[in-house]
């Protein structure tokens, strides 16, 4: 490998979140078992029940990480963004993916085996603290779906996510398609599109093609608590 191939492969995993705080002999450790993967947009990255032979952390584009019924339906968990890993699970329980990831861009992402792995952070802590306080944030949000999914009405899953994409700011464009978005929140295109309409004739909310503007977020805030 040429030497400037290296050094941009090692700025690559350098951006990797379970990598920071790394010195330069520990990522070339890291560098050895990274394998470098393309995926075109709606490539099938691995499915759910496929044998689980290691994990990727995503460097370009975005994944998408989703469970399917026996229905059929799909539910999407989560959004998987550059310098984020998924499929952690396969280092340490199971040996299946327990859920399928699916590129939604063209996207690039280094695999890890899971042995040469395991090897590694024994002797590397700050990559196992790393990958602890990585989980954490991921349990966070899972368990946040699973209320979500439980206890609230399309109307204030809707709410959530939107408040939660407008922490910062009044308004923002959706960077994914309202057929996954209507996935993500766990219902279907149509009462997605129904729901919209609603939040903005209330006044909560104005649409404009893929740009969603926050009018009313006491009103929102009402709805993610249950009151309709």
């Amino acid at each position: 490998m040429a030497e400037t191939d290296k050094r941009a492969r090692l700025a690559e995993i350098q951006g990797i979140v379970l990598f920071s705080g790394l010195d330069e002999n520990e990522l070339e450790e890291v560098h050895d078992l990274a394998i470098r993967k393309t995926f075109r947009k709606g490539q099938v990255i691995f499915s759910q029940g496929e044998a689980a032979e290691g994990f990727y952390s995503l460097i370009k584009g975005r994944v998408k990480i989703f469970k399917v019924n026996l229905e059929g339906k799909e539910q999407i968990l989560q959004f998987v963004s550059p310098g984020y890993p998924f499929a952690e699970a396969a280092l340490f329980a199971g040996k299946t993916y327990p859920a399928g990831a699916q590129a939604v861009e063209d996207s690039a992402a280094y695999f890890f085996e899971s042995d040469g792995f395991r090897k590694l952070i024994i002797n590397r802590p700050t990559i196992a603290i790393n990958m602890i306080v990585t989980q954490a944030g991921y349990l966070r949000r899972h368990a946040r779906t699973i209320e979500d999914l439980a206890l609230r009405e399309v109307s204030g899953r809707l709410a959530g996510y939107i408040l939660e994409k407008t922490l910062d700011s009044s308004n923002f464009d959706l960077d994914i398609s309202k057929s996954q978005l209507a996935a993500r929140i766990g219902t279907v295109g149509e009462t997605l599109s129904r729901t919209l309409t609603k939040l903005a004739e209330k006044g909560f909310i104005k649409v404009r093609g893929r740009h969603i503007e926050v009018l009313n977020r006491g009103g929102l805030e009402e709805l993610l608590l249950g009151a309709e």
